[in-house]
């Protein structure tokens, strides 16, 4: 059996390779100097967004103007 200080030492190591694991975690969350997952997602809810705000309109146009010329011949 594992006296205490050997299980105080494996126990170390693994909270060391655990804190380790979640640093880098936390850099591809939050980034290191680029922009990290939480940025990148962000700009692709706004892109979608800006998406919906131009297309949405657009094809709206484009189906009044086909179904105008379909009824009224134009």
């Amino acid at each position: 059996m594992a006296t205490a200080e050997e299980r105080l030492a494996t126990l170390e190591a693994e909270v060391s390779s655990a804190n380790g694991k979640l640093d880098r975690i936390e850099t591809a969350i939050l980034g290191n100097g680029a922009p990290g997952l939480m940025v990148r997602v962000d700009r692709l809810e706004h892109g979608r967004k800006a998406w919906l705000v131009i297309a949405a309109p657009t094809a709206l146009a484009i189906i009044g103007v086909c179904l105008r010329a379909m009824i009224w011949g134009f």
